[in-house]
């Protein structure tokens, strides 16, 4: 950096530093008058003075407001501006436009060969092997299996002794819903 790019630089910073003094300021004056006009209400007094001076205030703190939104506004151009045009982004850029490319002219082969679909293949009977026939005879002895296997469970259920408790237990149940039948019946 030369000296006159620092000398610049400092004027700049010197300059922005003012200007936030002087935005201090401005709101310390709104406060001061507030505190002002509000004294002199309790005193039972009218000051038109310093509501004059408050609204001037009040002016100059909405112009630093605004010019701070101003300021902040053209920084975040600069900043999406910078962002736009670097280099990265320039690349990612040209590699969309590059995969665009290809990708519309994969879709014209695409539909280039949809415009004239294949013709239907009608073989001839006796051409084709017997596959449904052995699909069948499988499923078939896919359900022998599972039905032994299920005849197979059900003696072995059977072979065990039940538990004289259990046994009793159900008798009852069973006796006790055949009650509540018969007395449903006589009631009707």
């Amino acid at each position: 950096m030369t000296e006159d790019e620092k000398a610049a630089k400092f004027n700049s910073e010197v300059k922005d530093l003012a200007v936030v003094a002087e935005k201090k300021t401005h709101k310390k004056e709104v406060k001061k008058y507030v505190e002002a006009i509000d004294k002199c209400k309790e005193d039972g007094e009218n000051c038109p003075k310093y509501e004059a001076k408050l609204k001037a205030a009040v002016a100059e703190v909405k112009t630093d407001e605004a010019n701070d939104y101003e300021k902040k506004v053209e920084e975040d151009k600069e900043a999406k501006a910078a962002v736009v045009n670097s280099v990265d982004i320039v690349e990612a850029t040209k590699k969309v436009e590059k995969f665009k490319a290809e990708v519309t002219a994969v879709e014209r082969t695409l539909s280039e060969k949809v415009k004239d679909p294949p013709k239907e293949e009608h073989p001839l009977p006796g051409t084709q092997s017997d596959v449904k026939g052995k699909v069948e005879a499988d499923a078939a002895a896919e359900d022998a299996k599972v039905e032994a296997v299920d005849a197979a469970k059900e003696a072995a259920v059977a072979a065990i002794k039940k538990n004289p408790a259990v046994a009793a237990a159900e008798a009852a149940a069973e006796n006790f819903d055949a009650k509540k039948r018969i007395e449903s019946e006589d009631v009707e």
